[in-house]
């Protein structure tokens, strides 16, 4: 028996009628209101976003199964729009990932994606990584989709992210054309160089496709033409594109608190924060 979350009801409804959708990755459950109360699509857990917030350099840490099911549950009690979960870690076996499946389905997450880049299986590879880049074998993350589509039990979205951007076009949409073969309702395109590939990708995958945007300037140049940053939603809508994820607001709030601890300390007083400070009464409105 399927069991229905509704907020994967209002996904798969807005994906049936090719809406376009915005969403933002939150790092704690107020932000998770914050990006809901402005009008968002879907918020989205990244493991990378959750690495930097929890102190670990270049995403090489570890976030247990347990910690990300008890995110999902807390923010999913605040919010009644989707949450998008990366499934970073729990994907080492089959019986695993089922598992850590059936408990983020538990929690209350409506969409769930696995990544091809090989830090699922605990190697050095991480997401930041220039040059050498492993990968999994498209046939384990095919296999993994396909028990997830079998296994799950509930209505939650299943999408796949392919890293393979980083080494051609082609391989990419390989790669995609196989996840999207083995049931994955969402693609996920982490990375494309330009707006040729992204039609020519477009035109060769059916289904709902998202584009991870990070905007200029978080990571190296190398990386930055890879995210299409220049791309307004419009010109997105118009190339056929249904969602659009932005995972870097948290960086906005580490500049702003970056600019404060100076001013203060330059200024010998909290006044020249008194206009940039968001009250604690308004902070804890955010939550119900």
């Amino acid at each position: 028996m399927i069991t229905n979350i509704p907020a994967a009801d209002q996904l798969r409804s807005k994906m049936a009628k090719r809406d376009f959708m915005i969403g933002a990755c939150a790092w704690d459950v107020i932000s998770a209101k914050m990006i809901e109360k402005a009008g968002y699509d879907f918020v989205a857990y990244l493991s990378g976003i959750w690495m930097s917030v929890r102190g670990y350099h270049e995403a090489k840490g570890v976030v247990s199964p347990n910690e990300i099911a008890d995110y999902i549950y807390k923010v999913t009690q605040q919010i009644s729009i989707p949450l998008l979960v990366d499934m970073e870690r729990g994907g080492e076996t089959l019986r695993g990932a089922v598992h850590w499946l059936h408990q983020y389905e538990h929690a209350g997450a409506a969409w769930i994606y696995i990544d091809d880049h090989a830090d699922m299986w605990n190697t050095e590879s991480h997401a930041f990584l220039e040059g050498d880049y492993e990968m999994v074998p498209v046939e384990r993350n095919c296999e993994m989709i396909e028990a997830f589509i079998k296994e799950r039990k509930t209505n939650i979205v299943i999408g796949a992210r392919t890293q393979a951007w980083r080494f051609s076009a082609e391989e990419q949409v390989r790669r995609s054309k196989l996840y999207k073969e083995a049931g994955a309702e969402i693609i996920h395109l982490v990375g494309v160089p330009d707006q040729k590939t992204l039609r020519q990708i477009r035109k060769e995958i059916d289904g709902p496709l998202l584009v991870q945007v990070t905007p200029p300037g978080y990571v190296q140049e190398s990386l930055v033409r890879a995210y299409l940053p220049s791309l307004s939603f419009d010109e997105l809508k118009a190339e056929g594109i249904n969602f659009h994820l932005n995972p870097r607001i948290v960086n906005v709030a580490y500049k702003a608190t970056w600019d404060a601890l100076n001013a203060i300390k330059a200024a010998g007083n909290l006044e020249v924060t008194k206009d940039k400070l968001m009250p604690h009464k308004q902070s804890l409105g955010f939550l119900d």
